[in-house]
């Protein structure tokens, strides 16, 4: 019975791979995705400068603005990078293409917990890794500020979206109010202003 059980899951992942490369649009999509699951470093928020880079710059799925939309549309929603990737995946390539890119861009981590949850007890201190960690999260703030930079050069074009903006960053950093109430806001007020 085990063997049988093996050999149907060796038989789904494999059917699983030829649907995921049967057109070269989706093979491009689960590379990228793939690509972006695996440099993952922190939250989930530190590759939205890799997605934006595959997704707007090299592939062109999305304008910089429909980014940015997209964005603030799965902030309202649990996992807004994952969601992010269906919904950049649905875009691409309609249902098949949010399945892969979903299962793509969990798949490098869900590989990696896996064969390094044994380790972690006996890594996890090691300062060459905390001073790896520390230089990739610095590397990466670096890169959400050129990406808030870009998104401003491209939305903040009157006074009105300058007024939401700077609406939404009194909220968040001075009143501590979660982004969900921000965004829910923002939508509420853009139907009066605009």
């Amino acid at each position: 019975m085990k063997k049988r059980l093996k050999f149907l899951i060796y038989i789904f992942i494999a059917a699983v791979i030829a649907l995921g490369i049967s057109t070269p649009l989706l093979a491009k999509l689960n590379f990228a995705f793939l690509k972006i699951g695996a440099i993952v470093f922190g939250n989930g928020y530190t590759v939205i400068p890799f997605i934006q880079k595959e997704i707007v710059e090299s592939y062109k799925w999305l304008t910089p603005e429909q980014f940015a939309v997209a964005i603030a549309l799965c902030q309202v929603t649990p996992g807004p990078v994952i969601i992010l990737a269906t919904l950049v995946g649905f875009i691409a390539a309609g249902v098949l293409g949010a399945l892969f890119a979903t299962i793509s861009i969990l798949l490098p981590s869900a590989i990696l917990i896996i064969i390094l949850a044994k380790q972690h007890k006996r890594v996890k201190n090691l300062k060459s890794l905390q001073a790896f960690f520390g230089g990739v999260v610095a590397s990466v703030i670096g890169m959400l500020a050129a990406i808030a930079l870009s998104f401003g050069k491209a939305n903040l074009v009157d006074f009105k979206t300058g007024a939401l903006f700077a609406g939404a960053l009194v909220g968040l950093v001075y009143l501590d109010i979660e982004p969900i109430y921000i965004v829910l806001a923002s939508c509420i007020v853009s139907l009066f202003i605009f």
